[in-house]
Formats: C-alpha cells, sequence, structure tokens
C-alpha cells in the first residue's frame, strides 16, 4: 500500500510496483535441492553432533565428501576435509584450513575421540577438565 500526500503528480501504482520489486530482488536464492550421497559406512561413527569449547559442531557427508559446520553460524565457517590416511582429515576449505582432523577409534572400530586442530570434539558438552583423561 502507498500514500502519497500531494496532488504533483504522484504514481502510487508505479511506487508500489518498484517496492514489490526490490523486495522480489532482495530475496536470498532458493536452497540448493538436497541429493543423497553414497553410503560412507567408513565415516558413520564421525557424522552428528560434536562439541568443541561449548560450541556445537556438526560433522556430515555433502556430494561424498566430509564437511562441519557450526549451527548458526555463517556458511564462511563451513570446513571441506580431504582424507589424508586412514582416520586422519585435513581441513582444505573453512574454518582452521589446513588442521588436521583426528579420529581414535576403540578395539572395536567406533570411534571413541576426534580431536580437530588438536581441540577435543566430545559427543556432549563437557568442561575442560574432563577432556584430560
Amino acid at each position: 500500500m502507498v500514500f502519497a500526500n500531494t496532488t504533483a503528480g504522484a504514481e502510487p501504482v508505479t511506487l508500489a510496483g518498484q517496492l514489490v520489486t526490490a523486495v522480489l530482488d532482495a530475496e536470498p536464492p532458493m536452497a540448493r535441492v538436497w541429493s543423497p550421497s553414497q553410503a560412507q559406512p567408513d565415516l558413520g561413527g564421525i557424522l552428528g553432533s560434536w562439541w568443541t569449547e561449548g560450541e556445537e559442531i556438526v560433522f556430515e557427508v555433502r556430494d561424498n565428501v566430509l564437511w562441519s559446520r557450526i549451527p548458526g553460524g555463517l556458511p564462511i565457517a563451513d570446513t571441506r576435509f580431504v582424507r589424508v590416511d586412514g582416520d586422519r582429515f585435513r581441513a582444505v576449505v573453512g574454518r582452521e584450513g589446513g588442521e588436521l582432523l583426528e579420529i581414535t577409534r576403540s578395539p572395536g572400530g567406533v570411534v571413541a575421540r576426534m580431536h580437530f586442530a588438536t581441540y577435543a570434539l566430545t559427543r556432549t558438552p563437557t568442561a575442560f577438565t574432563n577432556l584430560l583423561d
């Protein structure tokens, strides 16, 4: 709705059209359509929410590549990893670029711990004193 308090040639219909166009142009682009990745059984214990220093980090697979993101964070902080060997990955895009993600498995092969850039990751928020064991 447009109001104009003038008799000097105001064109409220034109202005209303320009405002609608400006709003539509400012809309963010549609999200990319999700497509399933190939099964990644060796990443199964890695995927999902982990915590470090009170901050949640979610590990996920995008287009068959391991990524991490901070829920509610900016997409620029999303991190892409490449496998270095076995259970070691290097951050190649995003935060902590160049740093290692290291997975420690129990004797049964279950993911027991993870460290990213030497910071311990846990499945639940944990006080620093509990990370020393």
